[in-house]
């Protein structure tokens, strides 16, 4: 499938579930944050060539896709076309490149798909429900506001089992509201240069700077300068929390191994155990022997470290 939106210039609709707060917060989806979107942007506006390397499972997908559409036609007596164009949106600086438009009135179960509406295939490794999925959802949202259109036909057909699953999904102008207004606020930053408030971790260790306080900051007592009570009640909770956490996951590791250990030794060969709740999986696997590599070259940047020790009394 062509893509149409031009990184630098437009948002794509797939990059959209990046800019919408999902249950309350903005998610990093596959590690990736909004600043990284940013960054993405930015370097294809300046003229930066852009690293794109899919991983295998993404272009398994892509080369399914072609035939997935003319399977789902002849499968579900649909008439579906893939458009040579993207449909650019009115309302935000977004394009979207659509796997396939309604080009004929069609039927599925009780619901009326109406000629010109989305139909949107994805085709991921395993099953699942496609609608647990809000990054597709959302994408979809997208996509009907750039057709104008009121429904998509979300198709996951999986590699595993080859098993089409389908999903309706209704235009929903609150969600189509927030898509706009995170669109807007993107280009707004990529106008300015300015960035997102961290999301994970990392992104703070490399966004917030140092060195700006090289003495300790003492917090010992109740009353402290530079930080309110309840700042610093949030620091204390929350490194007794990662130290707990720490000696939580210790021990599962070391339980984890302790009991692998003892399960390869009662199975031996077999390389299927069948339990009457559990099945257990010892497979053979061959790695063949691997070139050496040179490491590509990166982009220095300077970050912080954290780290949480207990003071002893």
């Amino acid at each position: 499938m062509a893509k149409h939106s031009r990184t630098g210039h437009e948002l794509g609709a797939s990059e959209t579930p990046w800019l919408v707060e999902i249950d309350g917060e903005f998610v990093a989806h596959y590690g990736k944050t909004r600043n990284d979107l940013l960054t993405k942007h930015r370097a294809a506006r300046d003229g930066t060539p852009i690293e794109n390397d899919p991983s295998a499972a993404m272009k398994a997908g892509n080369f399914f896709q072609d035939g997935a559409l003319q399977w789902f036609n002849e499968e579900f007596d649909a008439r579906i076309v893939e458009p040579s164009v993207g449909y650019k949106n009115e309302f935000c600086n977004m394009t979207a490149s659509l796997d396939g438009v309604f080009e004929e009135d069609w039927t599925y179960q009780d619901f009326k798909i109406a000629e010109g509406n989305n139909w949107e295939c994805k085709i991921p490794r395993y099953p699942h429900d496609p609608l647990d999925n809000m990054l597709w959802v959302i994408q979809c949202q997208a996509q009907m506001d750039c057709l104008d259109c009121e429904l998509t036909v979300l198709a996951e057909l999986a590699r595993s089992d080859l098993i089409w699953r389908i999903a309706i999904i209704p235009r929903h102008e609150p969600t189509i509201k927030a898509i706009r207004d995170g669109v807007n606020e993107f280009w707004e930053k990529m106008e300015d240069d300015s960035d997102y408030p961290p999301q994970t971790s990392s992104e703070a260790s490399r966004m917030i700077p140092g060195n700006s306080r090289p003495e300790p900051l003492d917090l010992t007592e109740d009353e402290a300068e530079h930080i309110t009570r309840e700042g610093r009640q949030h620091l204390i909770d929350s490194s007794e929390n990662i130290i707990t956490a720490r000696r939580t996951k210790k021990s599962c590791d070391e339980l984890i191994e302790r009991e692998s250990l003892l399960i390869k030794q009662i199975i031996g060969g077999a390389e299927k155990v069948i339990l009457p709740d559990t099945t257990i999986n010892f497979a053979t696997r061959e790695y063949k022997d691997q070139p050496a590599k040179t490491v590509p070259a990166k982009k220095g940047f300077v970050t912080r470290a954290l780290m949480i020790k207990e003071r002893k009394q």
